[in-house]
């Protein structure tokens, strides 16, 4: 039995709405790091950027004696299936034509990587600081150059003390709060 053009009914012609969200969705990326459109910067104060200063965490730094401790990728990593699992959801979103629930997918996508990024921040493991860090953090306030006084003069062990009490990447939060994910359009 043959069908005519005639016998087929067309309800719902989603063709064109399908193409332009798997179009968009083809052309979007999420990014995770430190935006310049959105970052917190230090340039107020003439201070490197925080996109800088993660660069060169990252990395190290051997002409300023910096060893690397790699926070962005390594975090990123941590939650590789997720990310996989919400932008499979945001491609299905795309075949059904569904624009806001892509990019919901993709928006969520974004918000684990950068909770992941800051979690490795926070917890490393990274290499320990150096005396010269840990004296200088110290000096910082008066109430630090108050402990280290006292600590000096009750012969404590400054590297022991740093590496249990001072966080390597963290020390004022600026970075840790700059870290941001944006979508783009490429």
């Amino acid at each position: 039995m043959a069908v005519t053009p005639s016998q087929i009914k067309m309800t719902v012609d989603n063709r064109l709405k399908i193409a332009a969200a798997i179009n968009l969705l083809s052309h979007t990326s999420v990014m995770v790091g430190f935006p310049a459109e959105q970052g917190v910067t230090r340039t107020e104060t003439g201070a490197p950027t925080n996109a800088y200063l993660a660069y060169i965490h990252e990395h190290g730094s051997p002409e300023h004696n910096l060893p690397a401790r790699p926070f962005l990728k390594p975090g990123v990593a941590s939650i590789n299936q997720q990310t996989q699992a919400r932008l499979r959801n945001a491609a299905m979103m795309a075949i059904k034509g569904n624009v806001v629930g892509m990019m919901g997918q993709l928006n969520v996508a974004g918000g684990a990587a950068v909770r992941a990024v800051k979690i490795k921040l926070r917890t490393g493991p990274f290499a320990p600081l150096a005396m010269s860090t840990i004296i200088a953090r110290l000096r910082k306030t008066q109430r630090g150059q108050r402990r280290l006084r006292n600590m000096r003069k009750k012969g404590v062990n400054l590297l022991q003390w740093g590496a249990q009490n001072m966080k390597p990447l963290i020390d004022t939060t600026q970075m840790l709060n700059a870290v941001k994910y944006v979508i783009r359009k490429t």
